[in-house]
């Protein structure tokens, strides 16, 4: 026997919806979700080749004001368009914005306020390898923020960008991916969560509801990890080419002294054992170097090939039995310590370790 008769349970489907509705009492917009995506996917395909401008290098408070100033201005144009496109939608509905959807723009503004003040932070204390995947980070905690009061695909979508900047943080992918990964996800796969709200206007049951949101959230990771893997195999393809001569030290330098004869790919081949003699510089306002600098030696413990063009390294190399590797990202000190020694009647001893690995992109 039913708890309800059968003409109530309409009635109950209607509560239930009104108590869901007071639950999330916003929504998020399709326009919203592609207007910032196209931003932030110009912002990050734009600002690094900007502050790679000749007249920029060796000048970290012109390119932190610069990158600053770069975002700011570009997120607070994106954030004034959407504010009077959500504005002018809602008195066209003859409706005023809801008060918890004003407090969570402040949360969305504050968020995005701190990834532009990180991102100038980088510049004087380091840590600029996580720009990208800070920036997507707290996009997606912002959407996730969002979700808890509007639409419940949003919120598994922002948990789903989030957790995936954490995972490529946490894996060590290379930095040449994280620009291509930002950049499918804001361009495509946020236009692509504002296609599919626009698309589930009808309510669906919980459990259903839930598996919906699930998969989609899987194929928006889907939308951002496939393009940017694709854009990296297509620049792979294109910079460098596939019969690139190899020569020791001692049969390059028999083609002659002079680069120009050379061909304009050259992978030098550099055996394990080869002794390498490291020049060491260190300026600042702490410590200046000696006449000369420090003149280390080193020896390789693995074969490695070293790419030449046009007669200079280019910082791409090459380990044994494996690909290319791009500069980005595959030189890695892993640690760092150093021990005061007090003993020496000459001066100050500083005894310091390092682990340098190297871990980057294929090519």
């Amino acid at each position: 026997m039913a708890m309800f008769p059968s003409g109530t349970q309409p009635h109950l489907a209607a509560l239930q919806s009104l108590l869901v509705a007071g639950h999330r009492p916003i929504q998020m917009r399709p326009g919203s979700l592609v207007r910032w995506g196209l931003a932030f996917a110009l912002l990050a395909g734009s600002t690094d080749p900007l502050l790679r401008l000749p007249a920029l290098q060796g000048q970290p408070a012109l390119q932190a004001a610069l990158a600053m100033l770069w975002l700011g201005a570009g997120i607070g144009l994106t954030a004034w368009l959407d504010w009077r496109a959500v504005q002018a939608a809602a008195t066209q509905a003859d409706e005023t914005l809801p008060f918890v959807q004003v407090q969570i723009s402040k949360v969305w503004m504050l968020l995005l306020t701190a990834g532009v003040l990180y991102t100038g932070s980088t510049f004087f204390f380091g840590g600029a390898y996580q720009v990208y995947m800070v920036w997507l980070a707290l996009v997606g905690l912002g959407l996730f923020l969002h979700g808890l009061f509007s639409q419940e695909l949003v919120e598994w979508a922002g948990a789903a960008v989030f957790l995936m900047a954490l995972l490529v943080l946490m894996s060590g992918l290379p930095l040449a991916w994280h620009r291509p990964l930002v950049v499918s996800t804001s361009g495509i796969a946020m236009p692509l969560l504002g296609w599919l709200l626009h698309r589930s206007a009808s309510p669906l049951p919980n459990l259903r509801r839930s598996m919906t949101c699930m998969v989609s959230a899987m194929g928006l990771l889907a939308a951002s990890v496939l393009p940017a893997m694709a854009a990296v195999q297509w620049s792979q393809s294109l910079a460098l080419p596939p019969d690139i001569p190899v020569y020791s030290q001692k049969a390059l330098l028999q083609l002659g002294d002079d680069p120009a004869r050379w061909p304009r790919y050259v992978a030098l081949h550099v055996a394990a054992g080869t002794p390498v003699e490291l020049k060491l510089d260190i300026d600042g306002g702490v410590l200046r170097s000696a006449p000369g600098g420090a003149r280390l030696r080193y020896t390789f413990t693995q074969d490695m090939d070293v790419l030449l063009i046009d007669g200079k390294p280019s910082h791409h190399i090459r380990l044994d039995g494996q690909d290319w590797q791009d500069a980005a990202g595959w030189l890695r000190i892993t640690e760092l310590d150093f021990t005061p020694d007090l003993t020496q009647p000459g001066g100050l001893a500083v005894h310091s370790r390092a682990r340098i690995e190297l871990g980057g992109m294929p090519r």
